[in-house]
């Protein structure tokens, strides 16, 4: 293969890529939307034909089982899943990765390329023998709008996030947060709850830094974006934009960086924050 052909095929799949983000984000908010499965359905076909086509057999292969499984939802007819979600949203960071190592002159594996192929099947496996679905998608009038929804609520009947009481006097200041890898998922819905709480006794800003974080799951980047929306005025977030260019660049496919502000140090952060 040519290294001018790899380069546009690199080049065009990271602008599919950006698009199947976007989708995402909308199945996410709208689960029921036949519109949005289809559109994602068909950017995930392009790239994943694309690489057959030069043959990189791994890119292939994972998208196949992504889009399989999006073809059976459509076909039970049923909503897409939060666990499902989560899963293709791991495929999207997959690809960027795998995308990455091509352009380095490296092969289209990484070592956990097999654990989500697996999971991706038994996702489609347990959907296909379900005897219901987990929710009807209603007919659709064409070009019907979407409801505005910023984070899908809890399933009725989960426990809600136990409430959180901040004792230090925070008022007026601006306080670092550092991150490290499992953090979140040991706090979960405690953390964007910790923050919220943090801003209601009077916090004025917060500097979340993410330096330390070698990469995040689907569950991670929803609190994540969570804290980011609530108060995008007062929240920044410190990445190394160099070292951690992949984690950054799901940010960008996911198109969080439109509410999400971004900044290698302190400085920059704590003068965004103070001029806003």
């Amino acid at each position: 293969m040519s290294d001018e052909l790899l380069d546009e095929f690199i080049f065009d799949s990271r602008e599919h890529l950006s698009a199947a983000g976007a989708q995402l984000l909308e199945l996410e908010k709208n689960p029921a939307s036949l519109a949005a499965l289809n559109t994602l359905m068909g950017t995930m076909h392009t790239i994943k034909g694309n690489s057959g086509f030069l043959d990189l057999a791994n890119l292939y292969q994972l998208l196949h089982h992504a889009e399989s499984l999006l073809q059976t939802v459509r076909e039970k007819q049923c909503a897409c899943p939060q666990k499902m979600i989560d899963l293709l949203l791991q495929v999207l960071d997959t690809v960027e990765s795998l995308l990455d190592r091509l352009e380095n002159g490296d092969n289209d594996q990484v070592e956990w390329l097999g654990a989500l192929n697996q999971a991706l099947s038994e996702s489609e496996a347990s959907l296909e023998a379900s005897e219901s679905p987990p929710a009807a998608r209603p007919p659709q009038p064409a070009g019907a709008p979407s409801a505005p929804e910023e984070v899908k609520p809890a399933a009725p009947g989960a426990p809600p996030a136990p409430p959180v009481t901040i004792k230090e006097n925070l008022s007026g200041k601006i306080n670092l947060l550092p991150l490290r890898d499992g953090q979140l998922a040991e706090e979960g819905e405690n953390f964007p709850a910790r923050v919220e709480a943090m801003f209601a006794v009077g916090l004025r800003g917060l500097v979340v830094d993410l330096r330390s974080l070698a990469s995040v799951s689907g569950r991670e980047l929803k609190m994540l974006m969570t804290v980011g929306r609530r108060n995008p005025a007062k929240t920044a977030f410190l990445l190394n934009l160099e070292a951690q260019s992949s984690l950054y660049r799901i940010f960008q496919v996911l198109q969080l960086d439109s509410f999400m502000h971004f900044f290698p140090d302190q400085d920059p952060a704590l003068t965004y924050i103070r001029n806003s």
